[in-house]
């Protein structure tokens, strides 16, 4: 009877935490992208759980015809220090995949790995994230190297689908999902070195909604996700603010209203005035088999500027609707927030624990959701003998936007 519980529990919590794909700019939502963020990756240290990622070409771009795709990586710590970086090419219609551990043995030192090096529940983890930057299809290009390629001769859009695998084969474990791309938008170029138009693929209506890269940093292996949005540059933002002007654009034939900005390319739109991610907890027992991380990646660190040191006060729902109030500190680039060890004591009192979390920005940390993106993963553990209490799940975490009040009209989830 126990088991046939434990199995409901399960099941109830995938039921709970599965949440339908959206194409809405804004959104990291399932659709062919350009260029790809990889919010987080665990490789366990000496062996076991690995990360594998695999990427496919869908609109036949590349091969021996066209010159060669070149995705560049740069993998970072928490605090999103440089590593590493190297190309991975590709050609027309090609499906390429690779090991992080592979990527973290070949290509970081000692102190790379000790920057990465993350324990939980006593096992060492090395737990960082990457960036892809898909730098488009060059006429030479050094394959196998790190050689910067040289002439660009064709313009770049969304032709890449990617998903991250968290595998354990010796102890019967996968899970997996897509990876969040940003998508290219019409109505921006480069500029320095990487001087190129994005094609006006079906998002001319959007381009507002696309976001800069840093002013000053045009190399490749430093892509910048973190300026404003809302300019011609041709980058889709995974702000609330992104989130929040699609939305309006979408409802703008049903009542919101959208204009054009007197002299300027920019539209007229609502800011946002709070921005939730609502990752799901459980665990199905009170022992170290069974795991619950959350991984919340945003594109900067605390400190300096206009990003103050952040921590949240979030609302911890248990599956009575009981509400708990905790401070939840997110000083990194990349935070991990372990379950069996954030969690107050009284809500691990009683297994199978389970639940969910309310992480609402509003105007008191502004700054981290108006000019941030943020992306969540949840992963959910639990190890056993007994092959029904034996399974892994990784899935994205679920968010929304506000902008305005209920009273217009103008609250969109």
């Amino acid at each position: 009877m126990k088991k046939i519980f434990i199995l409901l529990s399960m099941l109830a919590a995938l039921a709970l935490t599965v949440v339908p794909s959206q194409a809405l700019i804004g959104m990291p939502d399932d659709v062919p992208a350009c260029d790809f963020i990889q919010g987080f990756f665990m490789v366990e240290v000496g062996g076991g759980l690995n990360t594998l990622v695999v990427f496919n070409e869908v609109l036949g771009v590349g091969g021996a015809g066209a010159g060669t795709g070149n995705l560049h990586w740069i993998l970072r710590d928490r605090r999103s220090n440089h590593l590493a970086d190297f190309n991975l090419p590709y050609t027309a219609n090609d499906v390429v995949s690779v090991s992080v551990r592979d990527m973290i043995e070949d290509y970081c030192n000692d102190a790379g790995r000790t920057a990465l090096t993350m324990t939980l529940n006593s096992v060492d983890y090395y737990i960082g994230y990457i960036e892809w930057e898909n730098n488009s299809i060059f006429d030479t290009m050094d394959v196998g190297t790190a050689a910067a390629p040289t002439t660009l001769i064709t313009n770049w859009a969304n032709n890449m689908v990617g998903k991250i695998m968290i595998i354990d084969t010796t102890a019967g474990k996968t899970s997996g999902a897509n990876l969040p791309g940003k998508e290219a938008l019409a109505g921006g170029n480069y500029t320095g070195t990487r001087a190129f138009t994005v094609p006006g693929w079906p998002y001319n209506w959007l381009a507002a909604q696309s976001q800069t890269w840093s002013v000053g940093d045009d190399t490749p292996q430093d892509a910048d996700f973190r300026a404003p949005l809302f300019t011609s540059s041709p980058f889709e933002g995974f702000t609330a603010q992104a989130l929040a002007a699609s939305e309006q654009r979408e409802g703008s034939a049903v009542g919101v209203v959208m204009a054009p900005v007197a002299g300027t390319t920019d539209i007229a739109y609502a800011p946002p005035t709070k921005f939730t991610l609502v990752p799901r907890y459980y665990l199905y027992d009170d022992t170290a088999a069974a795991e619950n991380y959350v991984f919340l990646w945003k594109s900067q660190n605390d400190g300096g500027g206009i990003f103050p040191p952040l921590t949240v006060t979030v609302l911890v729902y248990d599956t009575d609707e009981n509400p708990t109030s905790l401070p939840l500190p997110l000083p990194d680039e990349l935070n991990v927030i372990n379950m069996r060890e954030w969690l107050p004591t009284h809500r691990l009192a009683a297994v199978p624990c389970a639940g969910w979390i309310d992480i609402s920005f509003d105007a008191t940390n502004y700054f981290w959701f108006d000019q941030v993106d943020w992306m969540g993963y949840n992963l959910q553990v639990a190890s056993s003998a007994d092959a029904g209490l034996n399974w892994s799940l990784l899935y994205q975490v679920p968010r929304w936007v506000d902008w305005g009040t209920v009273a217009a009209g103008n609250n969109k989830y």
